[in-house]
């Protein structure tokens, strides 16, 4: 539910077009493929994440759609170590992902690793900070602000999407 409706946000501005095999970087349980598959009708992709519940979710779901189903394969992998050869893929997809990576950083020299060069890389992130209520609520304040150290103390990051823009350009 939530992919799709936010997909006319997250999708808006992204073109597979001209790629044929994408890496789905924290596939989750593969709302996003789904999306990515039927906008872009050429495109194979392989969906890595860290959580089997979520790639056994992910399988079952494309399962249902046969489709797609051919054209994604999901496996349990680390960003920051994936088991692909260099060139392996000539685009990547991102989403609401880098925020759960204690290294974002290095997730993305993975990424860029396993990239053809000159390849499309669509990155979507939260920007935490950035959530405000009118009128102000001091209570669900303090919860929020609990949320986002829960997340801090847990490796993540809620405020990677300020940070987006020079981890990329590193």
């Amino acid at each position: 539910k939530q992919a799709r409706l936010f997909e006319p946000v997250i999708f808006h501005d992204i073109d597979f077009r001209n790629a044929r095999h994408v890496l789905e970087v924290g596939s989750g349980v593969g709302a996003q493929t789904e999306i990515l598959l039927r906008r872009f009708p050429d495109l194979h992709i392989t969906g890595i994440d860290l959580n089997e519940r979520q790639l056994a979710a992910a399988n079952e779901h494309l399962a249902q759609l046969p489709w797609l189903a051919e054209r994604c394969e999901f496996q349990r992998a680390d960003a920051t170590d994936l088991p692909f050869e260099p060139r392996s893929f000539d685009g990547a997809f991102l989403c609401w992902v880098l925020e759960h990576v204690p290294s974002p950083a290095r997730a993305l020299a993975e990424v860029r690793r396993v990239l053809n060069p000159g390849s499309p890389v669509f990155v979507t992130e939260v920007m935490n900070a950035s959530f405000l209520l009118d009128p102000y609520s001091p209570n669900l304040w303090r919860y929020w602000m609990a949320f986002n150290d829960y997340q801090i103390d847990s490796g993540g990051d809620p405020f990677v999407g300020a940070k987006l823009g020079n981890l990329l350009l590193a």
